[in-house]
């Protein structure tokens, strides 16, 4: 006998009833059941002989206990990282809404398989600062009840890992609603004393703020010690756009320090206190072919000496018209991608021709959404390809690329269109 956490409408169990609807099933598998007996699992459709090689793809009880009962599901103990790190990278972004519906889950493992991906970056604390997974940590305590994703996050690695899917944990930094929210003392302020925000209207955190720094750390520490095999950091800046003349900072001061020195400083943290551990930083694409801080603090070569990558987010829509001479740099994505690239790559051996230390290796944000053009297959694989290349000549450099689509869907990389 089955023994269904949850289930809705119909399932087809052996000679039983006809069931229609999703279940939730103890053994973890969770399907989307149709009259015919067909299985739908995050759109795809196959028959019931391919339950075995979906289950494995699926994590157990992902969703939240019923009636709000942290302790109604228990945990597998912490499985520990997988043991080895891709010397290529090639991974997909997933939100922690997509790991904590079973179908989305489902899916995005079925495309890693059949792509032959081998790595998954998945939002544990994104920019409205939800947590994936429920942590103790003093910077919440005192607070209303933190909302999260999963309540078995141990589970979910040990699943990925079970996969050979090398399994990042992606966090924000700066950019973190719920945290400006509950500690306002740490967040930017308006001219008037109200929490400064963006053009998408979501606050910012004051980037020279130490409690803000441990804070990032802790939930990484955490991610790590379940079995995370790495962390990427983003948003590790100041704010890019809104009314940033109308920001006030309650620590920083462009009197006493310039933007990059916080931001280095925030890096050289956060390697000392993760001594050990594998971490990765996001990095606006344009900063490998500018040579100042952008206005918001990130130089490429002050990230070098922290991180074990750093990963420009090389997207040719973000690039402004004239680009190499383009009108619509978007529309040139190999061009784009190979230049950024190779720019980034000469940086950083003038960096290596001056110090002795270790320096991060170099892994491309390749833009799988629409902006400015029609991101199809063709256009995708042409920044792949332009990785690919430089990496078959500074391999000591290079080390693969990860794809960002914001929503998950990756339908033009899935279909070949």
């Amino acid at each position: 006998m089955i023994d269904a956490l949850r289930h809705k409408g119909k399932m087809k169990l052996g000679g039983g009833i006809l069931m229609v609807g999703i279940a939730v099933l103890g053994a973890g598998a969770v399907f989307v059941f149709s009259p015919s007996g067909s299985i739908e699992i995050g759109g795809v459709t196959t028959d019931a002989t391919k339950i075995q090689a979906w289950t494995a793809a699926v994590t157990p009880a992902l969703q939240k206990p019923l009636l709000g009962n942290e302790n109604a599901i228990q945990d597998v103990p912490p499985p520990g990282k997988i043991g080895h790190i891709p010397p290529e990278l090639r991974a997909l972004y997933a939100t922690s809404w997509s790991v904590s519906s079973p179908a989305r889950l489902a899916y995005l493992s079925s495309l890693i398989e059949q792509r032959r991906l081998n790595a998954m970056i998945v939002d544990v604390k994104d920019y409205s600062g939800v947590l994936l997974y429920p942590i103790a940590l003093p910077q919440l305590m005192g607070t209303q009840k933190i909302p999260f994703r999963i309540s078995r996050p141990n589970s979910f690695i040990r699943s990925m890992h079970q996969q050979g899917v090398y399994l990042i944990g992606r966090i924000s930094v700066f950019q973190d609603e719920l945290l400006a929210k509950l500690h306002p003392e740490w967040a930017i302020h308006d001219a008037e004393g109200n929490i400064w925000r963006d053009h998408k209207g979501i606050p910012w955190l004051d980037p020279a703020a130490r409690e803000v720094w441990r804070y990032a750390v802790a939930v990484a520490r955490d991610a790590l010690d379940r079995g995370f095999d790495e962390v990427n950091f983003d948003y590790i800046r100041f704010p890019s756009d809104g009314n940033i003349d109308e920001a006030r900072y309650p620590f920083w001061s462009a009197a006493r320090q310039p933007k990059s020195e916080v931001i280095r400083e925030f890096s050289n943290y956060v390697r000392n206190q993760l001594a050990g551990e594998i971490i990765s930083a996001d990095i606006f694409g344009i900063s490998v072919v500018k040579n100042d801080d952008l206005g918001i603090g990130q130089k490429f070569e002050s990230f070098l000496p922290f991180f074990d990558y750093v990963m420009p987010m090389t997207y040719p829509s973000h690039y402004s018209h004239g680009f190499l001479g383009y009108d619509q740099p978007a529309e040139h994505p190999y061009e784009v991608v190979r230049y950024s690239l190779a720019r980034a790559v000469q940086r950083r051996q003038a960096v290596a021709a001056t110090v002795t230390e270790p320096l991060a290796k170099i892994r491309i944000w390749v833009q799988s959404f629409d902006i400015h053009s029609r991101y199809d297959r063709k256009k995708i694989q042409a920044q792949i390809n332009a990785i690919e290349e430089l990496r078959t000549t500074f391999q000591d450099a290079v080390a693969g690329w990860a794809l960002w689509d914001p929503a998950n869907r990756y339908q033009d990389f899935n279909n070949g269109t």
